[in-house]
Parts: C-alpha cells; structure tokens; sequence
C-alpha cells in the first residue's frame, strides 16, 4: 500500500511539470506573436498601401467625436427652427384702415389685404395726356407701412404694423425724352456812363416727351431761364476827388506818344480805348506796349469798325459781326503787350441795346461811356479843349482822342491842364480802378 502511495505521488508530480512546461511554452509564443503583430502593423503603416488604410482607420476613431457635435448642431437647428415656426404661427395684431386686424398664419402684406375683406382695384395705364391705354395694368394696389411706401405683396408685417391701403394708381407710358434750351433775357437796370454785367443769365430747359405707346407729344418748361442783369450807373467817389481820363480812337504815332509823354511828367493814370487795326500798323504795337507797360489801361473800342467813314452805329451790326469787332480788337492789343487784354471795352455806339448785351454776354465784362466830352475831335481850339478839362468834377469819367483825326489841339490842352488839375488835388485813375466804385443812389 505504500508502494502505491509513492507511485502515485510521483505521477502527480510528472503531470503538474508538463503542464508548467505547457504554460511557460504557450507565454513564450504569445510573446513571439505579439511581436510579430507590432511588427506587422508597423510595417504595415509604413508601407505605400497601407497609408490610405491607416488613414482610414484613424479616421474612424476621430469620426466618433464629430458626429455628437453634428447631431448637437442639428438638433439646436431645429430647435431654433422650431421656436422660429411656433412664433410664425403666433397671431399678430396690425392695424389696416385704422381698424385692427389679427393675422394667423402667413403675415405678409397680401395676407392683410385678403384680411381687411376690401377689394382693391388696379390702376390703369395711361397715355402722357391721361387717356387710358389699358385697364387694371397700372399699380395693382397702393400700400404704406408705418409711412413707408411698399410694393412687395410677400413683404412681411410685425406685430403693431400700421398699414394704409387704397387701389393702385395709374401708370403713365413710357416716353422718349429729349429737351430744348430757352434763352435768358436782359434785365438793363439803372442809368450812367458805366455799364457792367452784374449777374450771369442761365438757360431754361423745356422738355419734349412722346407716347412710346400713343405717339402723344407734351411739352413742358421744365427750368425757368433766369435773366442777366446790366447795370448802368455813375460812380459814388465820396469824398475822393478821382478823375477818369481816357482816350479814344489810337494809337496814332503823331500824338500817342506825345500824350504818354506829357502823363509821365505829370504822373497821371489814363485808359486807351484802341482800334485793332490801328495797333498792327508800323510802330503803332510799340505805342501800346509803353502804355501798358507805364501803367496805363489799354482796352479795345473795336478792330476797324470805327475807321469806316460811312459806318452806321455798332448797334446794327449782326451778333457774330460784333463779337468778332470785339475779340479781333482784344487780339490786336494781347498780341502787342504781351498779356491778355482787359474785357472793358468802348463800343462805338452810346446805344447799348438787349441784342448787344446778349451778344457780347462772355465776351466783355463792362462797357464805358463817358460824363465829360471834350469834343476835341470837332477841333474847337486847345483852349476850348483845356476849359472841359478845368470843369471836370470827381467822378467824372472824360473822354478825348489820341487818334481818328487831328489830336493836336488835344496836346497841347492836355500840357496846360494836367498840372493845375493836379494842383487842385484831383487824381487820375484808369477806369479799372472807377469800376471799383459803387453806383450813385
């Protein structure tokens, strides 16, 4: 029985070492295989084909977060949508006409029509004269939202929203539009030797529409011209004992030169009004040039107008004719001084009338006559000449020739007065300078 005993002792003992050995083999080749797998996987990512799958793989994973964001995004979407529907299907209050009316359901402008149970009528389209071209194809109806025109049928009330609706107005036809200019006017204010333009004229505009559909015409003033004003007026000098001297009808080389003289000894100011064809004659171009250059005024009286012995007043010449008299003579003068002329000229004519001021409208800014005439070109004798020099009064603006005829007389009253002028204590200004005077009221 003991023999037993140990036999089976020991075959207990040989069973209970297979197994550990088993076990111990088994550990060791899940250890191999695992380091087969990471060893696989590891060359499986790094290899080309498996970039797309791990890839893919990794995806997944991260996959799993985004979609409980997208659901949460989705549902507070529709919850806002929700929320967004329960208020639409809210009633609002809106006051049609002056009454109020409850809208449910769709809260647009033609639902409150419909609601109001007042048909509108449409307008008509209509020719440029009122005639009905075609019925119910104007406005179909006529609406404001708190005060504010609206067209849109599917604009959307709030709740409050006061609305006023009527039947759609008339449409009118489209039109061809073309427009014509209206001439300004003249307004001539006043009376005097200085004649100015005081404020510019502007066009009208009359505007000419045809029917695309009727072929009406209608015309309307759509702009009122408004006139220029021509002011005439003798200067208010005041107290100041200023002397306009100009003179008329040069340059002539006989006495142009002779006059300059005897004003630079004398110190004193004058204004030439030059004929233009006078100026391009030998030497004349230099007579202007010193005038100008010692401080005189040059302005034109016309380009040859004047020379004709026959010619009728300048007031009858045609528009263009005396607007070129005009330019032709500012020419003459910008050529031989170097600069451009003064737009203050002398027209030769003391009838200054609507057509001339329109004419000359752009081209000259004032027009001088005179209030002391010297008559020096009828010849009365130096002295008759020098007696209109010693009258002269502040103010006044005198005129005497330094060419057109003889101007000698003129030379030699000119000697005479000046110095005892200036010893009375007049001073001599160019007419520039009298301009800047205001009007005697």
């Amino acid at each position: 029985m003991g023999t037993r005993r140990a036999t089976n002792n020991e075959a207990a003992k040989k069973r209970l070492s297979q197994r550990l050995a088993k076990n111990s083999e088994a550990s060791t080749e899940g250890k191999r295989a695992g380091s087969r797998r990471s060893v696989a996987c590891e060359n499986f990512v790094g290899s080309g084909t498996g970039d797309t799958t791990a890839t893919s793989a990794v995806s997944t994973l991260r996959s799993i977060p985004v979609r409980k964001v997208i659901f949460a995004a989705v549902l507070l979407l529709l919850l806002i949508f929700g929320l967004r529907f329960c208020m639409s299907m809210m009633p609002i209050t809106v006051n049609i006409n002056g009454a109020d009316y409850e809208l449910r359901g769709s809260k647009t402008l033609q639902s409150a029509i419909k609601q109001c149970g007042r048909p509108l009528n449409p307008g008509d389209l209509i020719s440029l004269r009122g005639n009905v071209l075609k019925r119910n194809e104007g406005e179909p109806f006529n609406a404001t939202v708190n005060g504010q025109k609206v067209a849109d049928p599917d604009a959307v009330l709030q709740n409050g929203d006061v609305v006023v609706m009527s039947d759609g107005e008339d449409i009118i036809e489209d039109a061809d539009v073309v427009t014509r200019s209206v001439p300004y006017g003249v307004r001539q204010l006043g009376s005097g030797a200085l004649h100015k333009y005081t404020k510019e004229g502007s066009e009208g505009v009359i505007t000419i529409k045809t029917g695309k559909l009727s072929g009406e015409v209608v015309e309307k003033q759509t702009t009122d011209p408004v006139d220029l004003d021509f002011s005439s007026y003798n200067p208010n000098v005041g107290t100041a004992k200023v002397v306009a001297l100009t003179f008329d009808d040069g340059p002539d080389s006989r006495y142009t030169g002779a006059i300059l003289d005897i004003l630079a000894e004398n110190n004193v100011k004058a204004t030439f009004f030059t004929v233009g064809a006078q100026i391009e004659m030998a030497q004349n171009a230099e007579l202007v040039k010193r005038a100008y250059d010692e401080g005189h005024q040059v302005g034109t009286r016309s380009y040859d107008f004047t020379l004709a012995s026959t010619a009728p007043d300048f007031s009858y010449l045609k528009a263009d004719t005396q607007v070129e008299q005009v330019e032709r003579g500012r020419a003459a003068i910008s050529n031989a001084i170097g600069a451009e002329a003064t737009t203050v000229v002398r027209l030769p004519t003391s009838n200054i009338t609507k057509d001339m001021i329109l004419a000359l409208d752009g081209h000259i800014t004032a027009e001088v006559q005179w209030t002391r005439d010297t008559a020096d070109w009828a010849m009365p004798g130096a002295d008759a000449v020098y007696e209109e020099l010693m009258a002269i009064e502040p103010g006044d603006i005198v005129i005497c020739h330094d060419g057109g005829g003889d101007c000698s007389q003129t030379v030699e009253a000119l000697k005479k007065a000046l110095p005892e002028l200036i010893k009375k204590g007049f001073e001599f200004v160019t007419v520039d300078e009298m301009l800047e005077y205001p009007a005697i009221r």
